[in-house]
């Protein structure tokens, strides 16, 4: 993915697969950087959208599970608020390089 598509405060959701596995990526770019996050609340596994990518709330400050209403922080996916307060969420191993961001793979899975 191009990283001028996604300006400063703005997120996308992204379908990837990593090793034969198919998975949704939430990419978020902070003043900070991008960070990548598996789309998948910590209270539930579901995706913290309905399908249409949405999962900024409406300050843009925090993602927002759709489903439950948590919100988590974007510099490091922690639960500041909801059933799932305290987890963070499953961080994916990004790099910028040339432009581009390229998606390295889940990381730990706490």
């Amino acid at each position: 993915m191009a990283a001028s598509e996604l300006p400063v405060g703005s997120s996308r959701v992204v379908a990837v697969s990593f090793d034969d596995r198919d998975m949704e990526i939430i990419v978020v770019h902070t003043s900070d950087g991008f960070r990548a996050y598996l789309n998948q609340c910590r209270h539930l596994p579901v995706s913290l959208d309905w399908g249409d990518g949405e999962v900024l709330d409406e300050t843009g400050l925090y993602f927002q599970c759709r489903t439950h209403g948590a919100l988590f922080r974007l510099s490091d996916g922690l639960c500041i608020a909801g059933p799932c307060n305290g987890k963070p969420l499953r961080p994916v191993s990004i790099r910028e390089s040339c432009g581009f961001i390229h998606f390295l793979g889940p990381g730990e899975m706490p």
